[in-house]
């Protein structure tokens, strides 16, 4: 079954990377250093299962209860509760995740992390509180 892509991912595909959102292709440790540096600042999105730059449609495989798996490990390690939805495109799926700006220091193996324009930078503790 084919899906047009949803207005929502219309608007987050027309912007670029920047201190509000994040695109990634897949699931990785990267993807858990930009979540607390979006917490550890104003908070923002991440659009996983586009490719950066040319904004491509690559999809999240969702099987094996994987969106679960996701929001457990974010919960786990981060200690933060996102807003986690999935979006129908083109015969896959495109997850969202909202992520508000934390009033305590959020780590990811132990360490702080904060946004710079589209980039993560690592940070000590204290200037988060």
């Amino acid at each position: 079954m084919s899906h047009d892509i949803p207005p929502v991912i219309q608007q987050l595909l027309a912007h670029h990377e920047g201190r509000s959102i994040d695109f990634k292709e897949e699931v990785s440790d990267d993807l858990f250093k930009h979540t607390t540096a979006f917490a550890n600042s104003d908070g923002g999105v991440i659009v996983l299962g586009v490719k950066d730059g040319s904004h491509d449609i690559v999809g999240i495989d969702l099987r094996n209860n994987a969106l679960k798996k996701l929001s457990d490990r974010i919960v786990t390690n981060l200690g933060i509760h996102p807003v986690i939805e999935h979006h129908p495109v083109n015969d896959t799926h495109i997850v969202t995740i909202s992520v508000s700006k934390s009033s305590v220091p959020v780590s990811y193996k132990k360490r702080y992390y904060t946004r710079v324009g589209d980039t993560h930078h690592h940070r000590q503790p204290h200037p988060l509180k």
